[in-house]
Parts: structure tokens; sequence; C-alpha cells
């Protein structure tokens, strides 16, 4: 016999062996197991006999320390008590910094503002694209509620600013500040990142300080330039710039492509600001340079059914310029309420109220 043969054979007899084992265990361990009668719990008994003593306690509580106390103990989903929601729900995802932005801090956001007004640093607030709207959102204000079982004052209600587009969020969902969280929960997003919430748009003119400020987008040349307005109080919803028509971009940058020649970078550049409104702002710029535009819309009245009225003209207009929005190959015809330029000294604000 060879040596090979007898290697195999060898190893065959090892492996039955080894099998033999594992059934005999099996077979003892399944005879003790049988041998004897199954733990009884009378607790679990008496439980299914008597139903109405089910635990107090939900099953549905989380802590971040198992030893922890019951009193660390935090219940997380829509809790109870929020029967009156707001217009909008779904779920608000911890993003962002996790200290309040610096005013010039959310340039790297969807909405590329070049500056945050102070009452917003610590209150930003992300979209999915159906809220979005292609950029007109940005800048608009959001009442937000809280209707978490973790929060510490459920319904507490607190007003926000849209900075950014959310691209992982469904339906209503948004993402939400870090400072912003902590406001609206009472609690660290440490345990779990996500909140029940139901906001709604508001008016955002009281929240607004100050006046419009430009941001000129880099690396531009004569042939384009952008612009990004933020500080704003009412969505602006069409920009001219020497009597042309800007084209808004996803970015919220107001795109100029002169079909006319180069720009010449001596100027003067009259702007026209257009508002959801119907206002029109105009203002002369001796040159393209990000700067405070020194204007800013009107401040409406803000009665309960006025803020609505406004509101859902607000909406109509941005569904409105966002329809009419002109693709970058299409020639921009001018808007006739800001076809002219400013009759004034550079720098100087004109605001023309259409009927």
């Amino acid at each position: 016999m060879t040596t090979r043969k007898i290697v195999a054979l060898l190893l065959a007899l090892l492996y039955t062996a080894q099998c033999q084992e594992s059934t005999d265990a099996a077979s003892a361990f399944d005879l003790a197991a049988s041998s004897r009668p199954l733990p009884t719990d009378q607790a679990v008994l008496d439980l299914f006999a008597n139903p109405s003593q089910s635990p107090s306690e939900s099953p549905f509580l989380f802590s971040n320390d198992t030893g922890a106390a019951s009193s660390d103990v935090i219940e997380y989903g829509l809790s109870p008590d929020a029967t009156s929601r707001l217009s909008y729900t779904g779920l608000g995802t911890v993003a962002f910094a996790q200290e309040p932005i610096p005013s010039s801090g959310a340039v790297s956001l969807g909405c590329g503002f070049g500056y945050i007004g102070s009452n917003f640093t610590s209150a930003l607030v992300g979209v999915g694209a159906e809220f979005y709207q292609q950029g007109f959102s940005c800048g608009r204000c959001v009442l937000l509620q809280c209707d978490d079982s973790s929060c510490a004052q459920p319904g507490l209600q607190v007003v926000a600013q849209i900075v950014d587009q959310c691209g992982e969020c469904f339906d209503a969902d948004l993402n939400i500040g870090y400072p912003l969280f902590e406001k609206i929960s009472g609690r660290s997003p440490a345990g779990n990142p996500t909140l029940s919430l139901s906001w709604q748009f508001v008016e955002c003119s009281p929240y607004i300080n100050d006046t419009i400020k430009m941001l000129v987008k880099p690396r531009g040349n004569a042939y384009y330039q952008a612009f990004n307005f933020a500080n704003s109080r009412q969505v602006i919803t069409a920009v001219q710039v020497n009597g042309q028509l800007l084209r808004h971009d996803s970015d919220h940058f107001w795109s100029w492509n002169p079909s006319s020649g180069p720009i010449n970078p001596r100027g003067p550049f009259d702007f026209a600001l257009l508002g959801a409104n119907r206002q029109v702002l105009r203002v002369r710029l001796p040159q393209l340079r990000s700067s405070d535009l020194g204007i800013q819309f009107a401040m409406p009245e803000i009665a309960p059914a006025v803020e609505e009225e406004n509101e859902a003209a607000v909406e109509a207009a941005i569904a409105e310029a966002a329809a009419a929005a002109p693709q970058p190959e299409e020639d921009p015809e001018p808007v006739a309420a800001a076809s002219s330029a400013t009759d004034g000294e550079e720098g100087a604000a004109v605001i023309d109220n259409e009927p």
C-alpha cells in the first residue's frame, strides 16, 4: 500500500471517530434535556393568565447605558401628546456644525449664502428636493414643532431658516443643525440623532435684521458672472442687471451671461430685484464685488390671517418663478417691472410697489 493511501485511510478513520463523538454528545444533551422538566416562571404564567397585570413600563425604551437608572432612560418616537401637529410631518436628523456657525459660514451649503443673520446662525435647516423648489426656498423661514417623546418639552416651537438641500431626506424630513436639535428637544443627539417633528413655512420678515447682502461667485469673467443674495425679507423671484434678466440656478446663484458681448468692468451696474410680494428693489453699484446692498423689502403686516395670505402669495410667486425660469440656452427677456435703471447716485436704492 502506498504512503498516499495510508495517509488517506488514517484521515478517514479520524473523521469517523470525531463524528461518532459529536453524535454521542448530542444524544447525551438530548437525553439530559428530556429527562428534566422545562423551567416555569410563575410571573410569566400569571401575566398570561391576567393580561391586565402587564408591566407599566413601555417595552420600547432605550438607554445609552444598559446599567442606567430608570430616570435616565429615554423614550423615542412620536409622542402620544402630539395631537396638534403642523402642516408637514417627518423626521428631523442632526446635521451641520456642532457649534453655531459664523455669519459667513454657510457658503459651502446648498443655498450658497454669503451671510446668515444673527437669528439663524444656530437655527439651520435643510429640506428635501420637493420643498427645495430648485433653490427658491432658500432663505425661507420654517416653524418647527417637537412632537417626539424624547423632547423635554413636547410641542415646543422654534423658527429656523432654510440654508441647504437635504439629499437623503424623504418627503417632509429635515436636516437640522446641532444647536437647533438641542434647543428644540432639550437633549443631546448622541443617543439618537433623530426627532419626530412637524413644521410649516412662516413669514420671515420679523426675524430678518439689516439689509440684503450680495455675494459674487468666485472665478467669474467677462462672459459669466453669478450673484447670491442673502438676508432678504422676501423670496427673490427675478433679478436683472443693466436690464438683462439673470438665470436662477439650483445652487441659488443668479447667472449673468450677457448676449450683447463681454461685461464692461467699469460699470456702473444697475440691479433690480423682484420679490415674491411684487416689490422691486433697485440699486446702482460702481463695480461687481460682494457687498451690502443697503436695501431691503418692506415689512408686511403680520396678523395671523394676513400671514396666511402672504404665505399663499409667496408659494404662488415661487411656483411661477420656478416654472418660468429660463434654461441656459434661452435668450433672457426683460421683466417689465424691473427693466429701467435707477436714475440716482451710485449705491442709492429705489423701491417700486407694483399694483
